[in-house]
């Protein structure tokens, strides 16, 4: 999917539990541009850390030499159709406990065909990050 508009939001997420401070959710809406079939989302990092320095992972800006991180798949069980000015909304919250740190997500799409997913990963039933 080529990426024409979209628009972010996010919260943080926290019930006054410091164990859960670094727990997120974020909503974004992207504008199809052509037909699709959506098998998955690629994650990457990107970030300006002050003035002109910046880390990336992004293909187009990706930092030259750097090896510390690495792009993240995610992908969803039911592949999903998608056409030209559909809005697909990706949800994601990054979620924590005592032990891990994980990724949930789930894909909405405008198209009314295979319109929405599970959400995946659940309480980091499939991937995690191991503390």
């Amino acid at each position: 999917i080529t990426v024409g508009d979209k628009i972010t939001t996010g919260d943080r997420i926290t019930d006054g539990d410091s164990r859960y401070r670094n727990q997120r959710s974020a909503a974004v809406v992207f504008r199809v541009q052509s037909p699709s079939l959506v098998h998955g989302l690629a994650g990457y990092f990107d970030a300006v850390l002050y003035g002109d320095v910046q880390l990336s992972i992004r293909p187009d800006t990706h930092t030259e030499a750097m090896h510390s991180w690495f792009p993240m798949y995610f992908p969803i069980k039911q592949p999903m159709t998608v056409n030209p000015a559909d809005q697909l909304t990706v949800h994601m919250w990054r979620r924590s406990s005592e032990t891990r740190t994980w990724y949930e997500w789930a894909v909405e799409s405008s198209s009314g065909l295979d319109s929405s997913s599970l959400i995946h990963n659940i309480n980091a039933h499939e991937y995690w990050i191991g503390h």
